[in-house]
């Protein structure tokens, strides 16, 4: 298809256009032929494909000399997610694209100079039509810039006539746009609106402060049956009924989700920006049937959760259903859980103004994290997803513009580091300015600073000379030369003119090329003016050649990479999901204009100019870099941002934000892109080691009613959660960093009594769950209802002998030890982990580092230790370190009833076993064995 394609993106064309267009004709002519005769292979047999090609070559032979305006294609291509998937990395849609990202249509504002304010910007909304809504001067660009690009191959004697007749379709069309403005015009000053960025959407302004979408009014309201809207048809509601899923999720294949559809003006002349797609409107009604089915069978309670997934969806209406909804009740600041953003925050980060407004009420000081900043806060913050223009026109906020944030640009002494050769080529034959960043330019970050200041508002930054010098040492031609996996001149690459030409409709070239051509800016026969570039996903065994002078972990802690884990948590069970690339190619090549998860970009040779755009603006286009970039630039003003990056610099790209690269010399990087969800809370108030039998349960469900705000609690991997987590494995998952900074505690129990009480709890479950009793080796006469037939005295007895059956399956020197106390939780990946009490509370030296020991004999005692450290166990009315009023843990984990745990004392095997086995604790805990 490329080739097809590619006779319009000649060097230095612009947009695809030949310097001499007349010069071209033939070719041209050769492109139609061969379109028209796929599109024939495409519907007709055999015969019609002779008959047709006949008339085609006839024509064209009538029309000799001439040449005819080419078309975009009407059949939007698609890429099915497992093509993604195969095709992932930061160069364009790699497998982390997700149904809950996609943005609304029309939100764009087009070019508009945010330098200049808006003078003169009556409202408007849509006609009754549904027609596109602009200013005269912005039809009057709109039109000619899409009848030139229709018209520019026709020849120069052509085209004077072409445009006059164009010309006149265009004002009589403009007169009539402007006398229904003006009929609007009147409508607006009795109802005022609330003017959409491209004023492609009706929105309206109620007495409250909300921006509601008229479309959609009133759309929960009983009357109003499934089935009736001709809108109905293309929905799947089928898949809705028989879903499995919980809240929005249900809803996910409600509208057939397509990563990538052509854009109107073609692959090579447009950009695919998701808030454009035609068929967003159907989509968002698709949903909002979707939510009337499930709001219907009243079986699921509707929280926060779902207005959170509505505004990252981009939806609207979607949201005014929810928040408008006579049975629910949402708050769009409250969080499903510690660590998790709102919907505020979601409709900033994704660049959703409208959205805001929504939420907000127009309330921009209100308060929505928990450093007490406000939305005016965030959107005046460098980079804010929320661009300038948007705010001014939908928010009505005053925002600086890039130019104007002061002391973040390189001082004279912070210069680019250049203090090796890379032996790449760097000569450039594109101009670029590197004196002024859009975006923040650091030279060091910590931790809390990327958790506060970039990570939740949603912000990109370059990271200047963060990649150690070895690790760029690596990556120089004399070394890659050496080597047999990257000799620059026997291996070939395949190549194309973006990363994953496939996801445009696009090929790539026939012949592979060494990276000596690369760097060469050799020219593929087939795209005659296109730079190349490789994309390649290195496997595990190519990381020791890409940086040996790692082994191991050491990449993720000494290397370009470091601040992937200090930032983002351990990888733990993402590891897998992790995307890896390494990119490189000529003077003026790069990335084309894509989107994906949250990534970071290390650069080891050349330079790259980077263009990104907030997640609203997100799009894929199959432009080279070059033009791409000169679209952005030209049409996309108020909604691009720019930087510069230098070999040795780290870019860090948040979930979502479009973007392209422009090359400037042989450039070789590499990226890696992370999961959705990858990222863990950097700041946990308090972690409790829940240790099993020991009254854990009790306390938990007391965090759930007073703290559910700041109690964190998930599940990962195959067994983990933290309903029973070692200190060991929560710094496994959050970090050393995490773990010290917060409160950590637990319950402790004298090793018999806990003994005594998990025998006789598994007894009463093994109905439940037989495979744990066999596991466990609970007798059989105990199991279930026939524990309630015994006697005491029986009861000690079955004991005796279940104390003595786990010690022979499972002694101290057994893998398995842990079944003596415990399941394993998922904590068994810890080799310390064994069935004591202690082996809860330590790292992996074996040191205790949890902050409280509180022994379960003793916690009405120690409450006051709990509420001092945390406050929200306590009542409105009581201070912190108070011994609490009313504070009772309800006994949820209840235990059949047994003897006084000190009768099994008497039996010596098993006092021997006891002491034995649990020895360490009554060292650590201060337990004595009862007497005999």
């Amino acid at each position: 298809m490329l080739r097809a394609r590619g006779i319009h993106v000649q060097s230095g064309s612009g947009y695809g256009r030949s310097a001499d267009e007349s010069k071209n004709a033939k070719k041209n002519r050769s492109l139609q032929q061969r379109r028209l005769q796929r599109m024939v292979q495409q519907n007709s047999g055999a015969a019609g494909l002779t008959l047709v090609c006949l008339i085609v070559s006839l024509s064209w032979i009538l029309l000799a000399g001439r040449s005819v305006p080419e078309k975009s294609e009407s059949v939007a291509s698609s890429v099915s997610s497992s093509l993604l998937a195969k095709a992932g990395g930061a160069a364009a849609g790699p497998r982390l694209h997700s149904e809950r990202f996609i943005k609304k249509k029309n939100w764009r504002h087009g070019a508009h100079d945010m330098s200049q304010d808006v003078k003169e910007e009556r409202p408007i909304v849509a006609s009754p039509n549904r027609h596109v809504q602009r200013h005269a001067e912005e039809d009057e660009k709109e039109h000619h810039a899409r009848r030139m690009r229709h018209n520019r191959h026709f020849d120069e004697d052509e085209d004077e006539a072409q445009e006059n007749h164009l010309n006149r379709r265009n004002l009589q069309k403009m007169h009539a746009q402007e006398d229904e403005d003006e009929q609007e015009e009147q409508i607006e000053k009795k109802h005022p609106n609330v003017r959409h960025p491209h004023g492609q959407e009706d929105y309206h302004q109620d007495g409250n402060g909300h921006v509601w979408g008229r479309e959609h009014e009133g759309i929960h309201k009983s009357q109003r049956k499934f089935g009736m809207d001709p809108r109905d048809k293309n929905c799947d509601m089928k898949s809705v009924r028989e879903s499995d899923e919980e809240g929005l999720a249900q809803c996910v294949d409600s509208f057939p989700f397509l990563i990538a559809t052509e854009p109107e003006d073609g692959w090579i002349d447009g950009i695919d920006f998701f808030f454009d797609r035609p068929k967003n409107k159907i989509r968002e009604h698709c949903y909002i049937r979707c939510v009337e089915i499930i709001l219907n069978k009243d079986e699921e309670d509707v929280t926060s959760e779902w207005l959170i997934d509505a505004v990252k969806l981009g939806l609207p209406t979607l949201v005014e259903t929810l928040l408008t909804h006579p049975d629910l009740d949402l708050d769009p600041l409250e969080s499903p859980g510690f660590g998790a953003l709102n919907a505020v925050q979601e409709a900033i980060r994704g660049g959703f103004a409208v959205i805001l407004k929504m939420l907000t009420k127009g309330n921009y000081d209100v308060v929505i994290d928990q450093h007490g900043r406000t939305v005016k806060d965030y959107i005046n913050m460098k980079a804010s997803p929320i661009v300038p223009a948007d705010a001014r026109r939908i928010l009505g906020l005053s925002v600086k513009l890039p130019e104007e944030h002061k002391g973040e640009q390189r001082q004279a002494s912070q210069v680019h580091r250049n203090d090796f050769k890379s032996g790449w080529s760097q000569e450039t034959s594109y101009h670029f300015d590197d004196s002024k960043c859009d975006i923040d330019v650091l030279y060091s970050i910590t931790r809390e600073d990327f958790f506060k200041d970039y990570f939740l508002p949603g912000r990109p930054f370059v990271l200047k000379n963060f990649v150690p010098h070895e690790e760029i040492a690596a990556f120089t031609k004399d070394r890659w030369d050496s080597t047999e996996e990257f000799d620059v001149h026997k291996r070939n690459w395949k190549v194309g003119p973006t990363a994953y030409p496939s996801i445009t409709d696009q090929e790539y070239c026939d012949k592979k090329m060494t990276i000596l051509e690369l760097e060469d800016s050799k020219e593929c026969d087939d795209m005659p003016g296109v730079p190349m570039e490789v994309a390649w996903h290195p496997s595990e065994e190519d990381f020791t050649d890409l940086w040996p002078m790692y082994e191991g972990e050491e990449l993720f802690k000494k290397s370009g990479w470091r601040n992937m884990e200090e930032f983002f948590g351990p990888r733990g069970e993402h590891a897998e999901k992790l995307a890896w690339q390494v990119f490189f190619g000529g003077d003026g090549s790069g990335a084309t204009y894509h989107w994906h998860g949250p990534a970071f970009n290390n650069l080891y040779a050349g330079t790259k100019q980077w263009r990104i755009a907030p997640p609203l603006y997100k799009g894929f286009t199959g432009m080279p870099a070059r033009h791409a970039q000169k679209y952005l630039d030209e049409k996309e003003t108020s909604i691009v941002m720019g930087c510069v990056q230098h070999a040795g610099d780290t870019m860090y790209i948040p979930e979502n934000w479009g973007h392209s690269t422009l090359t400037h010399g042989f450039t070789i990087g590499s990226a890696v892109i992370m999961p959705q969800n990858y990222h863990k809370p950097l700041e946990i108030p308090f972690m409790f080691v829940h240790i099993n039998k020991t009254g854990g349960t009790s306390i938990i469900d007391k965090f759930h009613k007073q703290c559910d705000s700041e109690y964190y609690e998930e599940s990962w991997g195959d067994d983990h959660r933290t309903f029973h987590t070692t200190a060991h494995s929560y710094i496994n998952r959050y970090g050393r960093a995490v773990w010290d900074k917060a409160y950590t505690f637990t319950v402790v129990r004298h090793p018999l009594a806990r003994q005594v009480s998990n025998f006789f709890f598994l007894a009463g479950q093994c109905e439940r769950n037989p495979k744990v009793c066999r596991d466990r080796l609970i007798p059989q006469n105990v199991r279930g209802d026939g524990m309630f037939e015994l006697s005491d005295k029986d009861k000690i007895g079955a004991f005796h002998q279940w104390v003595s059956d786990l010690y022979e399956e499972y002694p101290p020197t057994s893998k398995q030890h842990y079944y003596f106390g415990s399941k394993t939780q998922g904590n068994d990946e810890n080799p310390e982990f064994n069935a004591t009490q202690t082996s809860w509370l330590v790292d992996e030296n074996d040191k205790i580092v949890v902050k409280e020991i509180i022994q379960l004999e003793h916690l009405d005692d120690s409450m006051h230790i709990l509420t001092k450290n945390i406050p929200c166990l306590l009542g409105e009315d009581q201070s912190p370190g108070s011994h609490p009023k009313g504070v009772e843990f309800s006994h949820k984990n209840k235990t059949p009833k047994y003897p006084d745990w000190k009768l099994f004392a008497k039996n010596k095997k098993t006092r021997r076993i006891i002491n034995e086995v649990y020895e360490v604790d009554f060292k650590n805990f201060g337990y004595d064995m009862p007497s005999a």
